[in-house]
């Protein structure tokens, strides 16, 4: 079975290479060279860990507005102002 290296191109037989934790395939002339990784797949890594954040982040920040929205709608501020300026 043949894998292309993703430092640098070069077709090499699977035995000859290393898969790496972001699944590229590495040929050992890199590996000796001291590269274990290409910048761009750290980064794609990486991102979809900041999109699952940033989504996260998105979906509780839109309950609490939905949340606060509710509230508003069974406890309008003019009921509550009005029931403290009858209570004085």
């Amino acid at each position: 079975m043949l894998k292309k290296c993703s430092a640098c191109g070069e077709v090499v037989r699977r035995r000859d290479c290393h898969k790496n934790r972001y699944g590229e395939y590495i040929c050992r002339q890199c590996q000796a060279k001291g590269i274990r990784f290409t910048p761009w797949r750290v980064f794609l890594h990486n991102g979809k860990k900041w999109l699952i954040s940033f989504l996260l982040l998105l979906v509780a920040t839109a309950i609490v507005i939905l949340l606060f929205w509710w509230g508003g709608q069974l406890f309008p501020v003019t009921v509550l102002f009005d029931a403290a300026n009858k209570s004085v």
